[in-house]
């Protein structure tokens, strides 16, 4: 339960961030956009270095970049592979390992056909999930400062 008010109260922060709703949903999207993206390890870093560039809303596009966190990595980038494997005209049956004598080298020989599937795939799913994130964003922020407003003139009165 303490995770959820957390993330709750995390949601109400990014709702009352002093500043218009497109942009706060246009950080978003793009954090969303990065936690998506292949760049493993570098999605902290990214989303601050566009933030900076691009003068975006610091707070919404980290909260952004963490919606995809280690408890949903597999099923997104996972999703993100069979996109790739389905535009590359892959089969995305698993190949043929022999564990016994696998070697480091050989890790990457077996993952090398995957290697731009997984970037192409991981790219468009994050393309497709921001703009989806953007409408979605954009809409719960003015809703919620209508909300807010409603609820200050009711009771002020």
């Amino acid at each position: 339960m303490k995770l959820y008010n957390r993330l709750k109260e995390k949601f109400y922060e990014l709702l009352s961030l002093n500043d218009s709703s497109h942009h706060i949903a246009l950080s978003f999207a793009i954090g969303v956009f990065i936690s998506v993206s292949p760049f493993l390890g570098f999605h902290t870093i990214a989303a601050l270095f566009i933030a900076w560039i691009f003068r975006l809303n610091k707070v919404a596009i980290m909260v952004g970049t963490y919606t995809n966190n280690p408890w949903t990595f597999a099923p997104v980038y996972g999703f993100g592979l069979w996109i790739g494997l389905k535009i590359y005209g892959l089969s995305n049956t698993i190949p043929d390992i022999s564990w016994g004598s696998m070697k480091i080298m050989d890790i990457f020989n077996y993952l090398k056909p995957y290697f731009m599937p997984f970037i192409i795939g991981s790219l468009l799913l994050g393309l497709v999930v921001a703009v989806i994130s953007y409408f979605a964003a954009e809409y719960a922020v003015k809703r919620y400062r209508k909300r807010k407003a409603a609820k200050n003139t009711t009771g002020t009165a």
